[in-house]
């Protein structure tokens, strides 16, 4: 959890300061989430960061079987409310609900990660209200997190155009997580090995086209 301020190229690789130290290694992989339009500005990829909160909701005792990962499916709803999506109540914490679509442009830094009440009736709550037979109106937990967005919600996945010792990966839009294995052996094939290929979708300079239509 020690935030990492700044990085650089050196004659040997690379060198990365953090708020209490300074590390060198011969190659960097750059996975900050909502941070990395900070790491990497000078690429000038065009981030949004989006607050999210996400709801667990209760559900009474008579359908609370009907809600775990034997009967539940993760599932996503797309209405003219918007997008959602949900994962069944695991070990009893509940049915995890949230909205894909919408939601405040923030700083990272500055976010405010205290789920209000505005962030409960807005959207999510009535969408449970909509969906679900058996709430029992209790919210079992709340939080707030960040997607980090691309103007096509594809992935940034590229090697530095300057540096090709540093690789990086970002952008992943609210869909990243599920992706996570095979993007870390990507990101390693890129970051070791020079003849992996850059997948053309995923490379920045897509983003310099999108600006001249």
């Amino acid at each position: 959890h020690t935030p990492v301020l700044s990085w650089s190229a050196t004659d040997s690789g690379v060198r990365v300061t953090t708020a209490n130290d300074t590390f060198e290694a011969q190659k960097l992989i750059v996975t900050a989430g909502s941070w990395s339009g900070h790491l990497l500005a000078e690429l000038g990829i065009p981030l949004e960061v989006l607050r999210k909160p996400v709801l667990w909701f209760e559900v009474d005792d008579r359908r609370r079987a009907l809600s775990g990962p034997d009967a539940m499916p993760v599932f996503i709803s797309d209405d003219e409310h918007g997008e959602f999506y949900g994962i069944p109540n695991f070990e009893g914490h509940g049915v995890k609900v949230g909205m894909h679509s919408g939601r405040d442009v923030v700083d990272p830094d500055t976010v405010d990660r205290t789920v209000s009440d505005a962030d409960i009736r807005t959207d999510i709550w009535p969408f449970i209200e909509r969906s679900f037979h058996g709430f029992t109106g209790n919210i079992v937990d709340s939080s707030v997190c960040m997607y980090t967005m691309t103007p096509d919600a594809d992935f940034a996945i590229d090697r530095h155009p300057e540096h090709d010792r540093v690789v990086f990966a970002t952008g992943f839009s609210g869909h990243g997580f599920k992706f996570t294995p095979v993007v870390g052996q990507y990101l390693a094939a890129l970051a070791s090995d020079d003849t992996t290929r850059v997948i053309e979708d995923f490379a920045i300079n897509r983003f310099a086209a999108m600006s001249h239509l």
